[in-house]
This record gives structure tokens, C-alpha cells and sequence, in this order.
């Protein structure tokens, strides 16, 4: 299974985030550590881990922290005129550009073994189910109580099942096409 990783720097690194947390870390040192030890922990397990990343996430992540990743794609500059609150947008894009299977996994998890050959193998496969979690219901709330145009879907919903992305992946490519459209 490929290994992949992806780093859009631009919603990290932007002032709108000054004295705020970066990547959900209370401190930088904290953020770099955490990518340090989820790298080189697949690395432990897997010949091939890829990098998704822009400039400035080539600047830190390769050239300052020297992580060792087998190859480095350095695409997500293409994504600076989205919104810094479009975060995930980096790691779509990244979904986007596959074309083998894949595993995606954030730089906030860390693995002390390999993935199961039934995750490797699996047609499509994400980190856990969250279901009615706190923030995503009250996303809900204030999506219905806001915008002007809901899809019925979203009116209908009384609970909150979604997937963690954390770890997303699998052999089913035509549905990541379909995805990531």
C-alpha cells in the first residue's frame, strides 16, 4: 500500500492564526514534533512515504526538519487563493492527484506497526466513525440557523455520523474520483 501525507502550509503559517493554536497545537515545538514522529514512525514500517506539500512545507518539513520522506511533491502552492478555513482543502486536492491506491495518514498519527493487511487491502477505509460529535453537531446547528439554501439532507438530520479522516484510503479509486470532484 502506498503511504501518502499531505502539508498545505497556508492556513498554519497565516496571520489570521497569530496567537492561536498551529495545527491544533498549543505550541510550534509541539506541531513539529508531532510530524517528525508520524513520519518517521511509517518510515519504521514502510519503504514509501510521499509527501504532498507546497513551498513553504518543503522549507520546514524537508529542507529544516531533514524528515525522510522517499518523495516529495511540491503541488499545494496551487491552493493559495482558497480560504485558511478551507484547511482540509490540501489534503482533497492531495486525494485528488492519486491514482493507485493509497493510504492517507495525518501528521498527527502514529503507528507502532504496520496496518493490518485487511486496512491495506480494503476498497476504502478511514480512521473511525464519529458519531454526534460535539463540534460537527454544532456545525449543523449553525449551518441550519445561517445559510440560505440547506439541502434537505442536512434539515432532515437529527444526529451526526461522519468519518474521521485521519487515516483515509484504500483500493477503490473510482470513488476517490467521485469524491474529490
Amino acid at each position: 500500500m502506498r503511504i501518502i501525507q499531505s502539508f498545505w502550509s497556508k492556513p498554519y503559517f497565516s496571520e489570521k492564526r497569530k496567537g492561536g493554536c498551529i495545527g491544533g497545537w498549543s505550541h510550534p515545538l509541539f506541531f513539529y514534533m508531532s510530524w517528525a514522529l508520524s513520519c518517521l514512525s511509517l518510515r519504521k514500517f514502510y519503504t514509501d512515504v510521499e509527501l504532498y506539500t507546497d513551498e513553504a512545507g518543503k522549507r520546514l518539513l524537508i529542507d529544516t526538519l531533514r524528515l525522510p520522506y522517499t518523495k516529495v511533491h511540491v503541488l499545494l502552492d496551487e491552493l493559495n487563493d482558497y480560504d485558511i478555513d478551507l484547511w482540509a482543502i490540501g489534503k482533497m486536492f492531495t486525494y485528488k492527484l492519486q491514482t493507485k491506491p493509497f493510504l492517507h495518514v495525518d501528521g498527527d498519527v502514529y503507528i507502532w506497526k504496520a496496518f493490518p493487511t485487511e486496512v491495506e487491502d480494503a476498497s476504502l477505509v478511514a480512521q473511525n466513525l464519529e458519531k454526534n460529535y460535539p463540534y460537527n453537531i454544532k456545525f449543523i446547528k449553525e449551518a441550519k440557523s445561517t445559510l440560505a439554501y440547506i439541502p434537505s439532507q442536512i434539515i432532515d438530520c437529527n444526529t451526526s455520523n461522519e468519518i474521521n479522516a485521519g487515516i483515509l484510503g484504500g483500493t477503490d479509486m473510482s470513488f476517490f474520483e467521485t469524491y474529490t470532484q
